[in-house]
């Protein structure tokens, strides 16, 4: 009798369910093809083992059915498990497995959001197992004709743009050359006028992704001598995160990062492609990072009227939030010290199914002190903390300003990391203004 019933097959189900949870997905397979009993219930769309598999890989948020994630878990390993490169992204195949990314970083877009946990997500570590053999963001630009295949064109440029934060290691090797992005979209070269990043809660995904890749090539590739050597000195890097969301929607004071112009204004598109950046060029003398220090002000007259015209705010947003702040080149001794006013407004729209984008729009400023005198204002040790006492608001954009420069940019989902353009605006409206692309993240 025991023959036929060995002890094995008397362990109660859950236990067996249980300890199978344990064997990895090639060895579980091997497992269950003993027997037709161990196969019944170890692989039953009701056994416990899909709950515990899925735990142990993935955020899991709310309460799931054993059944819908053996589903989910299989699909993910198999999808996953396929060796993606990037003449598959435009096939049928690159888009399945760019939907599973997107799950994954939607998940924990909202398990961050809802935890107070200082674990990192689950899904971002297997989204870097997954791609760390992968050319997806060695090659970051889409395979996908956006004219014809918006959707997936959309996916692409939102799974590239929040793993940003990967993009920018210095330890990954992530190659990305000259040629993955358009340099005219950069700097929005050649147009008399600015070209908005965001208008009526679309984001220009195309123009923020080649800005991004711009960023990743003069940011950590050993073959420009730009920006590297200032960047690889930096402790706060966006590489060094666990995670580039966070569990809520606090206004963020501290920032670093660096912007790009060109000098002088490049006579055609074939030179701007060539020099890039004056850092290129050695133009500037030695490259800092830029710091900012900002906080809340609920004055609306930190956008006045004038500043509206060039950069004007949403119609559409339900609302607005103020701020100024301190711009000074991080770790640069006597370091001159620029004024920043600007302000925060949410994107309603979910961006390529994705939530949670926020427009930034500020200027950086030096006041002409015979026109915006200062009032009573008391130095301080930290500069950072002391935002001065002036005449506001301007009444003249160029005789008030010895100079100002305004910027349009993106917060990505989890408000870490802002992507976007910076103008000249007191040039804005002729065809050679100071233009060019910014990136900050949180310090």
């Amino acid at each position: 009798m025991s023959a036929l019933n060995p002890p094995i097959f008397r362990l109660p189900l859950e236990l067996t369910q249980h300890i199978a949870s344990f064997l990895p997905n090639a060895d579980l397979c091997a497992f269950t093809l003993t027997c037709c009993r161990f196969a019944g219930q170890v692989l039953s769309p009701h056994s416990s083992i899909w709950g515990e598999k899925f735990r142990d890989q993935y955020d899991l948020i709310g309460t799931r059915k054993s059944k819908d994630l053996k589903i989910e878990y299989q699909t993910r390993a198999l999808v996953l498990s396929q060796d993606i490169s990037l003449g598959l992204g435009g096939t049928e195949e690159g888009y399945l497995w760019l939907e599973v990314l997107h799950t994954l970083l939607l998940e924990t877009y909202f398990y961050t959001r809802r935890s107070n946990s200082s674990y990192p997500s689950k899904n971002l570590i297997k989204i870097e197992e997954v791609i760390r053999d992968l050319d997806f963001l060695q090659r970051p630009l889409p395979q996908y004709d956006k004219r014809t295949q918006s959707e997936p064109y959309d996916l692409f440029c939102v799974v590239q743009l929040c793993l940003t934060h990967l993009s920018l290691g210095l330890e990954t090797s992530v190659l990305c050359s000259r040629s993955d992005y358009n340099i005219d979209h950069v700097y929005s070269y050649g147009k008399q006028f600015r070209v908005p990043i965001v208008v009526n809660s679309s984001v220009d995904l195309q123009t923020l992704l080649h800005i991004r890749n711009f960023w990743q090539r003069h940011l950590t590739s050993t073959r420009e001598d730009t920006f590297l050597n200032s960047y690889r000195t930096l402790i706060e890097r966006p590489d060094t995160w666990t995670s580039p969301f966070k569990p809520n929607d606090e206004f963020k004071a501290s920032w670093l990062g660096y912007y790009s112009c060109i000098h002088p204004y490049p006579k055609t598109s074939k030179a701007l492609k060539s020099d890039q950046t004056c850092e290129n060029l050695g133009i500037h003398g030695p490259t800092f990072a830029n710091s900012l220090r900002l906080s809340v002000s609920k004055n609306p007259q930190n956008w006045p009227g004038m500043f509206n015209t060039i950069i004007p705010m949403s119609e559409s947003s339900p609302s607005r939030t103020f701020f100024r702040g301190i711009q000074r080149y991080h770790d640069m001794i006597d370091s001159p010290t620029y004024l920043v006013r600007g302000f925060l407004e949410p994107i309603l729209e979910a961006q390529g199914d994705f939530p949670g984008w926020t427009r930034i729009c500020f200027v950086d400023y030096d006041a002409n002190r015979e026109f915006l005198p200062l009032f009573d204002h008391k130095n301080t040790h930290d500069e950072y903390l002391s935002f001065p006492d002036e005449q506001w608001p301007p009444v003249d954009l160029h005789s008030d300003f010895l100079s100002i420069y305004g910027f349009e940019g993106v917060l990505l989902p989890g408000g870490r990391i802002i992507l976007g353009q910076w103008l000249d605006m007191q040039g804005e409206g002729t065809g050679e203004c100071d233009r060019g692309p910014f990136i900050f993240w949180e310090m």
